[in-house]
Formats: structure tokens, C-alpha cells, sequence
């Protein structure tokens, strides 16, 4: 199996990370003319980490040439890296320095007081490698305090985890002195220097726990669970607690512990469903509709269902989910609009997010009355959950074929002609009403929506909005 033996070594400033020194032994062949490596230059709003030191590529005959090309990728540009010569296990090295922890999306190699927590997208190249590759982390932390860790989304200290050739870009990681901890089961929580955090960890362990359970988490590395990891950050310029969520890792960010709140579990509970529920999604837009209104969904229900959430925490949640939709002047934008203001416009951006709730709330209650209540959205979902084999290879094909999937399965409670009218008036910005028969559940009051006068952000017009009760 190819391998690739990294080593992190932080160097400490006496109040945070300053510096982080990288090696990557790899043992995977270098070919003169062919790509090796890439690293995103951009990715968002977010660049490379600051080179302190220039990236080297050399074996024990010397340094190693590359040629580079910049290419589009995944909403950002890459640097690809072309060898000269030929190498059977080239090293690359360099060092990057850290900066002042940025805002959402939390890519960036951001310190705080206490650590440094970032996505490999920012600081760690990506491979073209064909087949499984075996990544090795070593932690040097000789540049740090005695009581400094380090951990990535795979796991704390030094391990192994198996991946491909975007492992390394895929993962989140923090190092500080002290990095703080909580671990339940599979379930990894850290955090820099704020006790207060102790207690949204344990909500969040509690609420991944309920959703593994339902999900059927399954199971790797010699029969456990992978780990999940949630790593927290600290930054000024966070006006919402929010974050950013890649493979079995969520990495968020808040400003002061007034933001510390029960709609954190509701955040949390958001990503954490990304784990299981995933659709393709290129162009943006195509099924954001499916992959954020079920996460959207399923945060509420779940934690709903497990007795984690108090009545009035549900609803303060529906009603600031609804107040985000129904007064949100790009409500009636198409889903390809929707896709294409992705991050440029914040209102259009939040669209898919409510439309794909309330489609979906929807289509839940038509299910049960379809069923005479013997079936529920859950079934639907968990059919779409199991590998298609005839997805195609093509990304905008495969989003395609998904939505087709979609309407063969719900067509088959509510008939094949009026789930595709549906999906039309979904696709085109139709605004959903709510429905809460999904929220009933024994010896829990139930929830109702009452429609309610209302008016659109920013410009002031009036609408329709809803208020929810229990």
C-alpha cells in the first residue's frame, strides 16, 4: 500500500501556536512530468497558509525540480506540482506560519489564545494517487510546553488512518497547550481554554450518540466506530456561532459565552447529519434542497425524539428557522439561482436551507396520510441513504439521477405525476406552508403552526411568515 508518513511540528510563541513545520515522507512514486501533488492556493475566501519557509521536494539525490499549473477546483484554484525527474520516495517539506483566527468558513490555519485549530485544505497538499493511501501522523510538539497535544479529525498523538489521495485536505486539526477534551464512545470534543465549553460538549456527545443510533453508524477499524470530532475555535469576528463541516469532523467558532446557547445543539445536530444524508450536488443548487433540508430536518427530530431538547427550545428553533425563510426576501429564487449566489449573497444563500425544510416537512405529512400513518419520510430517506449503482460518473448526471431517485420513492406513496409537480414548484421557488405532523410524538405536546402577518427583511414589504407552538 502507498504511504505517506507526515510529521506536524508546532512551534509555541508562549501564547499560541506561531508556526508549524511539515514533513511528508512519501512513499509513493514521483514521475518526471506527471502530477504529484496539488495545494489549494484558494479555496472561498481563504488562501494558502503564509510560507515561512519555501515547499521543497527532494530525495537523497537532491532538491527535485517541479513545473506548476493552476486549475480550477471545488469552488477555489489549485497549484498542481509536476516532478521533473523521476523519485521512488520523495520528501516534501516547508514551514507555514499561523495567523489571527478568521471567520466562517473555518478553513483558514487560525490561532487563538491557548492553540491553533484549521483544515488541511489551507496548510497540506492533496495527492494524485491511485488506490487506498496509508497516512502516518507524527506530532513533534518538542517546540511546545509540557502539557501541549495535537489531534486531527482521525484521532489524538500520533496514528495511522486510510484514506485517499485528499485525506490530508479533508481533515481538520488542532494543537495547543493545554488542548481540553471530552471523548464518549466514538464521540471526540476540543477546545482551547474555556470552561465553559464543558457543557456544550456534553450536549453535543449526547446528540451524537442519539444519531449514530439512528444512522446504524457503521462500523470500521477492526470492528468501532470511526471517530467523530468536533474541534471549537475562538474569534472576534464571529457575529452567529457557525462553522464548517468535512468526512467525521465539524470545526465552529464563537465570540463570547453569550453565544453559548441551546441553539448550539441544533448546530451541532445540523452537521452531524451530514455524516449520513449526502446527495451529489454539482452544479450547486442541483440538490442542496435534499442535503440541507434533511440536515435541517433532522436536527430538530432527532434530538426531538431523543427527549434532548425542552418543547420551547424545538420551537425558539422552528421559529427563527421560519422567520429565516418565510421573511426572506429570495425566497421565491429558482434552485439554480440559489446555487449560483452561494456565499455572495447571504440571503439566497440561506434559501435551500428553509425551502428544502419545509419542502420536506411536506412530504412527511403527505407520506403518513398516504401510509394511514404506517410510514414516514425515515423510510424514504433511508432507501436514498443505500448505494446506487447506477449513479453515473459524471457530477451534473449524478445529481440529476438523485432528484430522479427522489421522485420514484416519494412517488410511490403520493403517485408519480404529483410528486413531479412538486418537485417543479420546488425547483421554481414556490414557498412552502409548514407542516408539523413529523413532530408528533407520545408524551410530548404537540407542535402547531400558526400563520401570522408578517414582514420581509430588508425590504420592508409585507408577507406571510409562521409562528410554532407546543
Amino acid at each position: 500500500m502507498q504511504t505517506v508518513r507526515l510529521t506536524l511540528a508546532p512551534v509555541w510563541n508562549g501564547e499560541t501556536v506561531s508556526s508549524l513545520s511539515v514533513r511528508l515522507e512519501l512513499e509513493l512514486p514521483a514521475r518526471a512530468g506527471e502530477p504529484l501533488f496539488r495545494v489549494f492556493t484558494k479555496i472561498i475566501d481563504k488562501s494558502f497558509a503564509e510560507l515561512e519557509s519555501p515547499l521543497r521536494l527532494f530525495d537523497r539525490d537532491g532538491e527535485i525540480p517541479c513545473s506548476t499549473e493552476d486549475c480550477p477546483e471545488d469552488m477555489g484554484t489549485v497549484r498542481v506540482y509536476l516532478p521533473e525527474r523521476d523519485a521512488d520516495s520523495p520528501t516534501l517539506a516547508y514551514t507555514v506560519r499561523t495567523a489571527p483566527a478568521g471567520r466562517n468558513p473555518v478553513l483558514d490555519l487560525g490561532s487563538e489564545e491557548g492553540g491553533v485549530t484549521g483544515s488541511g485544505k489551507t496548510f497540506l497538499p492533496a495527492f494524485f494517487a491511485e488506490g487506498p493511501v496509508r497516512y502516518c501522523l507524527r506530532w513533534d510538539l518538542s517546540a511546545m510546553p509540557e502539557n501541549a497535544a495535537g489531534a486531527w479529525t482521525w484521532g489524538e498523538g500520533d496514528g495511522e488512518h486510510t484514506g485517499d489521495g485528499t485525506t490530508l485536505i479533508s481533515a481538520f486539526f488542532a494543537m495547543g497547550a493545554p488542548l481540553d477534551c471530552v471523548r464518549v464512545g466514538a464521540f471526540r470534543y476540543y477546545w482551547f481554554r474555556n470552561p465553559k465549553l464543558l457543557e456544550t460538549a456534553v450536549d453535543a456527545a449526547r446528540i451524537f450518540s442519539a444519531e449514530a443510533a439512528f444512522f446504524r453508524d457503521s462500523k470500521s477499524r477492526d470492528g468501532r466506530s470511526l471517530p467523530y470530532s468536533i474541534f471549537t475555535r475562538h474569534g472576534e469576528q464571529c457575529v452567529h456561532p457557525g462553522g464548517t463541516a468535512d468526512h467525521r469532523a465539524y470545526l465552529w467558532l464563537y465570540r463570547d459565552n453569550g453565544q453559548l446557547d441551546a441553539s448550539l445543539k441544533f448546530l451541532f445536530a445540523h452537521e452531524m447529519v451530514h455524516n449520513w444524508i449526502t446527495a451529489p450536488d454539482e452544479p450547486y443548487g442541483t440538490c442542496t434542497w435534499y442535503v440541507e433540508g434533511m440536515a435541517d430536518l433532522y436536527s430538530l427530530l432527532l434530538p426531538w425524539r431523543a427527549g434532548i431538547v425542552t418543547a420551547e427550545e424545538l420551537t425558539d428553533e422552528l421559529n427563527r428557522r421560519s422567520a429565516d425563510y418565510y421573511e426572506n426576501p429570495r425566497r421565491r429564487e429558482t434552485n439554480e439561482a440559489c446555487g449560483q449566489a452561494f456565499l455572495s449573497d447571504l440571503e439566497t444563500t440561506k434559501v435551500p436551507y428553509g425551502r428544502g425544510l419545509f419542502y420536506l416537512l411536506h412530504a412527511d405529512a403527505a407520506i403518513r396520510r398516504a401510509s394511514a400513518g404506517s410510514r414516514c419520510l425515515d423510510d424514504v430517506m433511508f432507501t436514498l441513504a443505500e448505494p446506487d449503482p447506477e449513479t453515473p460518473a459524471d457530477p451534473a448526471s449524478a445529481s440529476v439521477r438523485f432528484n430522479e431517485r427522489w421522485l420514484a420513492e416519494y412517488g410511490r406513496f403520493v403517485g408519480g405525476d404529483a410528486a413531479r409537480a412538486e418537485f417543479e414548484d420546488l425547483r421554481s421557488g414556490t414557498v412552502w406552508d409548514p407542516e408539523t405532523e413529523a413532530f408528533r410524538q407520545e408524551n410530548r405536546p404537540p407542535v402547531l403552526a400558526v400563520s401570522r402577518e408578517g414582514t420581509e427583511r430588508g425590504t420592508g414589504d409585507p408577507c406571510v411568515t409562521w409562528r410554532f407552538e407546543a
